[in-house]
């Protein structure tokens, strides 16, 4: 019968710690889920599974990647300023200590006694402190492990089946949690990078569409003084149709001179002369008159070849800036939306 007591009440003491443990993983859940960021979530995780499951000092090593090391980053509750003194200033390798094997088994380790752990600091200033069993669990995100958390008493206790359960339901509850918050930071990130990315664009978007109105306008200009050149050659080539129709009537009137000359005889030799210089002044003249006049007749046609040329590009300046205006309205639109990501990622 006394056997049978001692039976009930193990059963009893057994079942009691299954439902605290129970109680203590709900609270945990229900903590770490209002934590809105990482740092945030750690500390949570700390103070509640060391007060949920009765720890007396917990802490936070988070995985130094690059010396491949456990540094310490945060602690809960103590254990005396020694202890502390020491946790500060550890750091642990891959299968070193008690984090180290946690970090090594991707599981979680207890210890009766710290202080017979011969390859770990702590080990001296647990002993002088009397800090007895521990505990610890790696968090993993994304399939890596990012850290590992300790959790100690100052007696010596057994870690049961369901404690031990309970302690992996924790580990695997704050392990999601991280990587919610990770993936959420991350896409706050990239949020923030695309807003900022469609910011230049926006930015670039407007100097295009300025230097676009620029080029417009010094188009128009270009097209009004090439107008007025082809005037002002217009202008050129009617006084250049005077001066040609000037030239023939002197070669006309040279032309009559020179047969007056002849019929005056000795006396009309030397206005015969001067007849014939005036007549090849006239012929010159005809002759630079032409050329003058096929240079303008030149200018013109150049002048009409630039001026339709500078409207075709008006043109196409005219349906860039429309691209733009639409770049514009697809950039706004784009911010609106990261904008949104942004803030669903919060």
């Amino acid at each position: 019968m006394l056997n049978n007591a001692r039976k009930a009440a193990v059963g009893m003491a057994a079942l009691q710690e299954t439902l605290e443990d129970r109680q203590a993983v709900t609270t945990v859940v229900g903590q770490i889920a209002e934590a809105t960021t990482e740092e945030r979530a750690l500390r949570v995780a700390l103070d509640t599974v060391r007060t949920a499951f009765g720890w007396a000092y917990g802490s936070f090593w988070g995985l130094d990647e690059q010396d491949q090391l456990l540094r310490f980053v945060q602690e809960s509750g103590s254990a005396g300023e020694e202890f502390r003194a020491v946790t500060l200033a550890a750091s642990f390798a891959e299968g070193v200590g008690l984090s180290g094997r946690a970090w090594r088994q991707q599981d979680l380790v207890f210890v009766t006694d710290i202080g017979e752990m011969t390859d770990c600091v702590r080990a001296p200033a647990a002993q002088r402190a009397g800090v007895k069993s521990g505990v610890c669990f790696p968090l993993v995100v994304g399939g890596k492990i990012i850290g590992t958390m300790d959790f100690f008493v100052t007696e010596t206790v057994e870690l049961s089946e369901s404690r031990a359960a309970a302690l992996r339901n924790v580990q695997q509850l704050v392990s999601q949690r991280l990587d919610v918050l990770r993936r959420g930071a991350e896409a706050a990130r990239n949020a923030r990078d695309l807003l900022e990315t469609i910011a230049r664009l926006r930015e670039a978007s407007g100097d295009a569409g300025l230097v676009a109105e620029q080029a417009a306008e010094q188009a128009t200009t270009m097209t009004r003084e090439v107008e007025e050149l082809g005037e002002a050659s217009a202008a050129v080539d009617e006084v250049i149709r005077i001066i040609s129709g000037i030239a023939d009537q002197t070669n006309l009137l040279a032309l009559n001179a020179t047969i007056e000359a002849a019929r005056a005889g000795e006396l009309g030799k030397g206005f015969a002369v001067v007849a014939s210089e005036v007549k090849d002044l006239a012929r010159e003249t005809a002759a630079a008159t032409k050329k003058v006049s096929d240079q303008i007749a030149g200018i013109q046609a150049s002048s009409r070849s630039v001026a339709d040329g500078i409207h075709t590009t008006a043109e196409t300046i005219g349906k860039l800036d429309v691209v733009q205006s639409r770049i514009a309205e697809v950039l706004e639109e784009q911010g609106r939306m990261a904008t949104a990501l942004e803030d669903v990622a919060h």
